[in-house]
């Protein structure tokens, strides 16, 4: 058998022995399903007051994602969110390459993140909208501190376990210091930075819920303040499904960025697997 026969069965062996997407998919459905009756039973009995049944909250979802409310509450939400995470964690790969590339400037900066870091992001968006003010800029603001903090410490640890032979191969090659940072640590920092990207996905939905609570008058958290005010328990959950939604496809999005831009890490990995 030649080199090629052999590298395309052992990738079938490979493939064959993983458990399949197959498999795995009607069992995730499944469960879905299965909490989606449970749900629609425990609605219909009366028994919890502040949970409707599953096809009332699901009505509201779909009052929810067009017409007025898509302009004035969803898409809001969402700009706001999206705007957040992309300052924030744009800053923070920056800022902590920087901090882990130039070793001096740690003892300096490091207690001033790892005081801000400890901060409950609740708390962090509160007080940045009390300083600032409830214009919509701030509250994007407010978001992008929070997704901040989540990556500057992972990305700045990443930028001190880059290969030091990386480095020197730079600066032998003529590369300036700045250009090193951008062309050679920032780009092998991301395997350890991605862990505070991820996490910020999540930070930038609370955020933006947090940052609408407080004197809106668009978005999913001021739809909620507004719901529970009215005693509209169906629009609550509805807002909270919606919510769900967005998460999980932010998250899945996230995870097509990340294999495209860590594809050659992954690839690293499978020859040194191979070796």
């Amino acid at each position: 058998m030649d080199a090629g026969s052999s590298v395309v069965v052992s990738r079938i062996a490979r493939e064959i022995g993983r458990p399949s997407c197959v498999t795995r998919l009607p069992l995730g459905w499944g469960l879905a399903v299965a909490l989606m009756v449970v749900w629609q039973v425990i609605g219909n009995s009366g028994s919890m007051y502040y949970l409707p049944p599953f096809t009332t909250v699901m009505s509201h979802v779909w009052g929810l994602m067009h017409g007025s409310n898509l302009t004035q509450d969803v898409l809001p939400s969402i700009g706001r969110a999206v705007g957040g995470y992309v300052l924030g964690c744009g800053l923070g790969l920056l800022v902590g390459v920087a901090i882990g590339y130039f070793r001096a400037l740690d003892p300096w900066v490091k207690p001033v993140l790892e005081f801000f870091r400890a901060l409950p992001a609740p708390i962090a968006v509160s007080l940045g909208l009390l300083l600032l003010g409830f214009s919509t800029m701030t509250r994007i603001y407010a978001i992008a501190f929070g997704c901040f903090f989540a990556v500057v410490i992972n990305a700045a640890d990443g930028a001190r376990r880059v290969d030091q032979q990386l480095i020197d191969t730079a600066r032998v090659a003529g590369m300036s210091r700045p250009r090193t940072l951008f062309a050679v640590v920032l780009p092998a920092s991301l395997p350890q930075a991605v862990a505070g990207l991820r996490l910020a996905v999540s930070l930038a939905l609370i955020g933006m819920v947090i940052s609408e609570l407080l004197g809106s008058s668009s978005g999913l958290g001021y739809f909620i303040t507004n719901a529970q005010n009215n005693l509209d328990y169906p629009d609550v959950w509805a807002a909270v499904v919606v919510l769900g939604i967005l998460g999980w496809l932010f998250t899945a999005l996230f995870g097509l960025g990340e294999r495209r831009m860590l594809r050659w890490h992954h690839e690293q990995r499978e020859v040194s697997s191979r070796a």
